[in-house]
C-alpha cells in the first residue's frame, strides 16, 4: 500500500510552534540568557512578533525564484483571504455578495500592489542568486546572508549618495541608522540582553523550525532535500563554470 504524504506548510507549523518557542524564550529570559535589559511584557511580545513576522517574510524560502514568500501579497499574506472576508461583509450591508467579494478583492489588490513590487524589487535580485534549499536554508548561515544582502542595499546607497545629490540629508541619517541596526543583527555583533539578541534569537529560532520541516517534509516524502530537478543559482552556476 502506497501511502501519500501531502507538503508539510512551514508557515503553519511555525505558528504551531509557538508553543516551544513561548516557554523556550522565557526560560531563556528568566535565566538571564536573554534580552534581560528589556521587561518581561517587552521581550514576549517583541520576540513573538519578531517570530511570526520572519515565519511569514523573513524566511528561507526567499530563495525561490521568483514565487518566494509575500511576492504578490506582501505585507497581508496569509491574512490577505481574512481581510477580504471582512471587507466583502462591510460592502455586502450596500451591493449584493457576490459584486462585493470582486470589489473588496480589487481594492485590497490595489491597496498592497505598491508594497508588493518594493517587496519584489528588494528581493527578487536574492531569489535569483542562490539555489531553493541551499546555503540559505543552512541555520545562522542563511540568516547571517539575508542580513549581510540588505546590509549591501544600505552601502550602495552611500556608494550612490556619494555621486548624486537628491538625497536629503534625512534620508541620509535613516539608511545610516538602518546599517547600524544591521550590523548588530549579525550573529557575532549581537547583545544578548539588548534588543538586537531578541531580534536575532527570534529570526534564527524561525530559521531553524523552517529548515527542520523542510527536512522531515523531504524525509517522509522519500525525496532529497534539494532536489537535483531545482533550478540552480546565479552564483552556483558562474561557480561551476569557473571550476569546470
Amino acid at each position: 500500500m502506497n501511502l501519500k504524504i501531502g507538503h508539510i506548510d512551514n508557515v503553519k507549523s511555525g505558528v504551531y510552534l509557538l508553543i516551544v518557542f513561548i516557554p523556550l524564550s522565557i526560560i531563556l529570559y528568566k535565566n538571564g540568557v536573554l534580552g534581560h535589559n528589556l521587561e518581561i511584557n517587552q521581550f514576549i511580545l517583541i520576540s513573538t512578533v519578531t517570530y511570526l513576522i520572519s515565519n511569514r517574510f523573513f524566511q528561507p524560502d526567499l530563495d525561490v525564484y521568483p514565487n518566494f514568500p509575500g511576492y504578490k501579497s506582501f505585507p497581508l499574506g496569509g491574512q490577505t483571504g481574512r481581510v477580504q472576508k471582512v471587507l466583502t461583509s462591510i460592502i455586502g450591508l450596500i451591493i449584493n455578495k457576490y459584486h462585493a467579494n470582486a470589489i473588496a478583492y480589487r481594492l485590497i489588490s490595489i491597496a498592497i500592489l505598491p508594497f508588493s513590487l518594493l517587496w519584489r524589487a528588494l528581493w527578487t535580485p536574492f531569489s535569483m542568486l542562490f539555489t531553493h534549499r541551499g546555503v540559505i536554508h543552512w541555520p545562522i548561515v542563511g540568516y547571517s546572508i539575508r542580513i549581510g544582502y540588505l546590509i549591501g542595499l544600505v552601502e550602495l546607497f552611500f556608494l550612490l549618495s556619494g555621486h548624486f545629490s537628491f538625497f536629503s540629508q534625512d534620508t541620509y541619517l535613516l539608511f545610516l541608522k538602518a546599517r547600524c541596526f544591521l550590523l548588530e543583527l549579525l550573529p557575532w555583533n549581537v547583545n544578548l540582553r539588548g534588543l538586537s539578541g531578541v531580534l536575532a534569537y527570534s529570526m534564527m529560532f524561525s530559521d531553524l523550525q523552517h529548515i527542520v520541516v523542510d527536512f522531515i517534509d523531504s524525509t517522509l516524502r522519500g525525496k532529497r532535500f534539494c532536489p537535483k530537478k531545482i533550478p540552480r543559482g546565479l552564483l552556483i552556476r558562474v561557480l561551476q563554470r569557473r571550476f569546470k
